[in-house]
């Protein structure tokens, strides 16, 4: 494996990692009044200062088309964030040499401490602090709630997780029922 850490991080500059039917939107961080409670493992405002660690079993850096490509068991962890992809590209600017955009293919699994979602892609994009996934997505909660959708697009900036359905089918979710009280 090639472990790719706090110096990729200073190369690359990063800030970060990290036709539909309507919707289904979920919402991290302290309820409103009259809201239910979130779920423990809230993603808003996730410090994408944090250095990343990256490991795979090959690394390319491409000074021409201004990009690292990543191959082969990729793991990316950022904070409490933790990306796993068979190939993962992190793009950025010429001019600033910041990252702009981390694109990751193959087997993408995102996790947070009680959160999963695996798809066929994902993308990051830097600057609008935001992770779409696609492929279908299949989103699960250690709770055993688990939601299917086309695309997921989770807004790390507001805590915003939005499921997006592209035919009739929709979105569809089984959420777990708690034993009623005695």
């Amino acid at each position: 494996m090639t472990r790719v850490s706090l110096l990729l991080w200073l190369l690359l500059g990063c800030g970060g990692l990290w036709g539909a039917a309507a919707p289904v939107v979920a919402q991290d961080g302290p309820p409103a009044s009259g809201e239910a409670a979130a779920v423990p493992d809230s993603l808003r405002n996730h410090d994408t200062s944090q250095p990343i660690d990256i490991e795979a079993r090959s690394a390319e850096i491409r000074q021409r088309e201004n990009q690292v490509v990543f191959e082969g068991a990729v793991r990316a962890v950022q904070g409490v964030l933790q990306l796993d992809a068979d190939r993962l590209i992190a793009l950025f600017s010429a001019d600033t040499d910041q990252a702009e955009r981390v694109e990751a293919r193959g087997n993408v699994v995102i996790r947070s401490a009680r959160r999963a979602a695996r798809g066929a892609w994902a993308i990051y994009d830097v600057a609008a602090r935001r992770v779409t996934m696609g492929g279908p997505v299949t989103f699960s909660q250690e709770t055993g709630d688990r939601l299917t959708a086309d695309r997921l697009v989770v807004d790390l900036e507001t805590g915003l997780w939005q499921f997006e359905g592209a035919d009739a089918a929709g979105v569809s979710g089984e959420f777990a029922v708690p034993d009623a009280p005695q």
